[in-house]
């Protein structure tokens, strides 16, 4: 059941009212709206967008707050409640998106008081200007919503994918970069160190040619010379 006007009078700049109001992506949510301002021209109403989370985020020149327990009562509200007024709609008054209260009745819950009325017509002639084309369709700002998992994951994807297709030489972006292989040892499990260093490879390889056991300073430090132990390795080999 809808209802778009009060029995005593139709709706107005200053009425809170209930209106199922749509989200960018598709699909609503029926929820306490306020009528910004009223076009005398086509009588189209302009209905913002009301929440109960009151966090400050976008721009908040264009929120209008209500937390006082008399103006929250005389807006027929329960609960604080913020009024976006830059994300917001273009309705005639007998749409049928307004929705009956059943506390009330009817589609208006309550009304601000008058001084916060005389603010409505300079508040909205702050706010960006769209066409009322664009206004019926809805003005939903984006306030910076970090971006779906599915896009997260997609955009992880076409990175790694242009790491396997980069040229020569072209440095890979930040995220596919790896770190330095390590190897692991077979006689201490779950355990990770570093390659041993050629220089002391090559030492212990050729001592264990010849037959000679290293200085323990020398094997550590590789200061042994690498062409005597090789060649002292080829001639035991050639005998």
């Amino acid at each position: 059941m809808t209802n778009t006007t009060s029995r005593l009078r139709p709706l107005g700049a200053g009425d809170v009212v209930t209106f199922d109001f749509p989200y960018p992506d598709g699909g609503s949510k029926t929820r306490a709206c306020l009528v910004l301002h009223e076009d005398p021209g086509t009588g189209e109403l302009i209905v913002v967008y009301g929440t109960s989370h009151l966090g400050l985020h976008g721009h908040p020149e264009h929120a209008l707050v209500l937390r006082e327990r008399c103006l929250l009562a005389q807006a027929g509200l329960h609960r604080p409640t913020r009024f976006r007024l830059d994300r917001r709609i273009r309705v005639r008054p007998d749409d049928p998106r307004f929705r009956v209260s059943e506390r009330c009745g009817t589609a208006r819950l309550g009304r601000l008081p008058a001084w916060l009325r005389l603010q409505l017509p300079e508040r909205h002639a702050r706010l960006p200007r769209h066409s009322p084309f664009a206004e019926r369709a809805g003005i939903h700002p984006v306030i910076g919503r970090r971006p779906p998992q599915a896009s997260r994951q997609s955009s992880s994807r076409m990175r790694h994918a242009a790491d396997a297709v980069r040229l020569p030489g072209q440095p890979a972006s930040k995220g596919s970069v790896r770190k330095p292989d390590i190897v692991r040892t077979g006689h201490v499990p779950h355990r990770w160190r570093a390659p041993e260093p050629r220089h002391r490879l090559l030492v212990r390889q050729g001592f264990q040619a010849t037959g000679a056991e290293p200085a323990p300073s020398a094997a550590l430090s590789g200061c042994v010379p690498v062409g005597a132990v090789a060649a002292a390795a080829m001639s035991r080999v050639a005998s």
